[in-house]
C-alpha cells in the first residue's frame, strides 16, 4: 500500500490586497474588537477576531463567522463588497453582516433568512439578535 505523498494544502493569508488602507479603518475595527471583547468577556463560547487571516470553519465545527463587521476603505469598490458578500459570507453560513462606510457614514446590514442573507431595510436603532446590542 502506498500512502500518499502530496504536499499540505496553502491557505493564503491574503489576496495581495493591503488589508488596511488608513487609520480611520483601523480605528473603526479595534473599536468593534474591542467592544465585542468586553460584551462577551464572560462568555467562553465567543471568540471575537479582528482582521483575522482566514477562518478554516471545516476546523471549527463547521461553525462559520456568525456575526461580521466589514469597514470599507476608499479603495473598496461597490461590486467587489457585494461579491465577497454574496460569494462569500452567504455561502459559508455568516448569520449577520454589516457593513460600513466611513467616509460617508452609512451602515449597512443583512440578516440570514434561510439560505440567503436579506437586506434590514431601517439600520435607525437596529439591535443585533445575538448580542442584543444596538448597532
Amino acid at each position: 500500500m502506498t500512502l500518499s505523498t502530496a504536499p499540505p494544502t496553502i491557505y493564503p493569508e491574503s489576496d495581495g490586497k493591503p488589508r488596511l488602507d488608513n487609520t480611520v479603518q483601523w480605528s473603526y475595527i479595534t473599536t468593534i474588537v474591542n467592544s465585542m471583547d468586553a460584551l462577551f468577556a464572560q462568555d467562553q463560547d465567543v471568540f471575537v477576531a479582528g482582521d483575522r487571516g482566514f477562518h478554516k470553519q471545516w476546523e471549527e465545527g463547521n461553525i462559520p463567522p456568525q456575526v461580521v463587521f466589514e469597514i470599507a476603505s476608499p479603495c473598496n469598490t461597490k461590486i467587489e463588497l457585494e461579491e465577497k458578500k454574496q460569494q462569500f459570507y452567504q455561502r459559508y453560513g455568516v448569520e449577520e453582516y454589516y457593513l460600513f462606510y466611513p467616509d460617508k457614514g452609512v451602515l449597512r446590514g443583512w440578516l440570514r433568512s434561510q439560505e440567503t442573507l436579506e437586506t434590514i431595510s431601517d439600520m435607525s436603532g437596529w439591535i443585533s439578535p445575538p448580542s442584543g446590542s444596538a448597532l
